[in-house]
């Protein structure tokens, strides 16, 4: 019997090589598009219309943080208005079900596409777990940011606090055999699900604050 998670990974390197230009580079399309705001009075404005509601929000205590690298830090600066690229994951398996979950279930098509998005916390303890070398306290105001979406923005919640542990039944497989410590495990768990062809029309769906 063919190995599926050896076709699992032929496919996601296929993926990975179309988000490249003819000449190797990354694609324009796939980079974060960014627009610094140099004044306080740009980023009031902002405040008080484009981004309205998310500062309400914010000021109400229902914060969106993200956790960043250093290098990250250095391209937004202290304030930027930032557009989506598309995620690819080179050489690994993990972009697989984030191809699955933006474009071709078509039961997440009203959902953000998880491959052309911004993914953030409410905790800033769980935002700083992506920033890894920022566990001091002293670095935390350098690593930490708060995300405010656009007016309008289709916004949805995980119902648990981290993908890994949304879907009971690819868990209730898992429980006899290896249990999620990484998103390698979760998509194992989430193509055996859909190899096994269990019935479940709602298995692609969170329940969800939208």
């Amino acid at each position: 019997m063919i190995d599926v998670n050896d076709i699992l990974n032929h496919v996601n390197s296929i993926l990975a090589d179309t988000a490249k230009t003819r000449s190797g580079k990354e694609s324009d399309r796939l980079k974060i598009k960014k627009t610094s705001i140099k004044s306080t009075q740009k980023l009031k404005h902002l405040l008080q219309t484009e981004y309205s509601s998310a500062y309400k929000k914010y000021l109400d205590g229902k914060a969106i943080f993200r956790g960043v690298y250093r290098n990250d830090v250095e391209l937004i600066g202290k304030y930027s208005v930032l557009k989506p690229g598309t995620r690819v994951a080179y050489f690994t398996k993990n972009n697989l079900y984030t191809r699955l979950f933006s474009g071709i279930l078509p039961s997440w098509r009203n959902y953000p596409p998880r491959n052309n998005c911004f993914i953030g916390s409410s905790s800033t303890g769980k935002a700083l777990v992506y920033a890894r070398w920022a566990m001091r306290v002293e670095e935390w105001e350098d690593n930490l940011y708060v995300l405010l979406p656009k007016n309008g923005a289709n916004i949805c919640i995980c119902p648990t606090s981290n993908i890994l542990f949304a879907f009971p039944k690819i868990l209730k497989m898992r429980e006899k055999s290896v249990k999620f410590k990484h998103l390698n495990d979760f998509q194992d768990g989430f193509m055996d699900f859909i190899v096994n062809k269990q019935e479940d029309s709602h298995l692609f769906r969170w329940e969800m604050n939208c």
